[in-house]
């Protein structure tokens, strides 16, 4: 009489050891689908991916901005926001290199436009505006996706406002692909980015009118002492009380 159990032959262990290793397997698949694929069960969202609530007009006035990848940058990233459009970043570039300048807008928006305000170098509007950069968005600022281009050989008249179709971002890239030439040197004045929110209405900008040097110059010693005449042609005078 034979005592205890017994032994499974060799084939019998391994065919029980992968039923085994099999139903483990299972319960894993079945634990990862529970969480990220039945319907109602979402991966969590991190800090940087979740949207906030749909806010109207301008995004970029409690942003701040990183330039990455210049030669030189002559002043703070930030006054690109600071909502003075008589003051610009000004940076250069590196022999056949580009640069960005990156906004975080702080959490999620949905983007419609981004005006792009030209510097004023030697008070003349765009004359050190990039002659070529492109736009794009990210929601975690690793993935971007270009949303525009812009490509001009003159610099321009008026404020370019780029609008393309709304999409959700924290992160918005301006990468200046082509500079001006000046002074020797390849650079790039930008006065001021404005991220506008694709819900409500914000009001495009106006043309900056560019000044006149002979302003001020036309009017000649005769014309500034000359005394004002009346509505009937003669000289008006003025009464001195005694």
């Amino acid at each position: 009489m034979l005592t205890g159990r017994p032994e499974l032959p060799e084939r019998g262990k391994a065919e029980k050891h992968e039923k085994t290793r099999l139903k483990g397997l299972l319960r894993a698949f079945l634990l990862l689908t529970a969480l990220f694929c039945l319907p109602g069960c979402t991966r969590p969202e991190t800090p940087s991916e979740r949207p906030t609530e749909a806010a109207e007009g301008e995004l970029s006035s409690k942003a701040s901005v990183s330039a990455l990848g210049f030669e030189a940058v002559r002043d703070d990233p930030d006054i690109l926001l600071d909502g003075d459009r008589e003051t610009g970043l000004v940076v250069e570039l590196g022999p056949g290199r580009s640069g960005e300048l990156i906004i975080d807008l702080g959490a999620v928006y949905r983007i419609g436009r981004v005006d792009v305000f030209p510097g004023q170098a030697e008070g003349y509007m765009g004359r050190n505006f990039p002659r070529r950069f492109e736009l794009s968005l990210s929601v975690n600022g690793k993935k971007y996706e270009t949303v525009c281009e812009y490509k001009n050989v003159d610099a321009p008249d008026c404020v370019p406002v780029l609008e393309f179709t709304p999409a959700d971002a924290r992160y918005v890239k301006l990468t200046v692909i082509e500079g001006t030439a000046y002074e020797g040197k390849t650079v790039t004045e930008i006065a001021e980015i404005v991220v506008v929110s694709a819900f409500g209405e914000y009001a495009y900008p106006d043309v900056i009118p560019e000044p006149d040097p002979e302003e001020g110059q036309g009017e000649t010693e005769e014309d500034q002492g000359a005394p004002e005449e009346g509505s009937d042609g003669s000289e008006e005078t003025q009464e001195i009380p005694i």
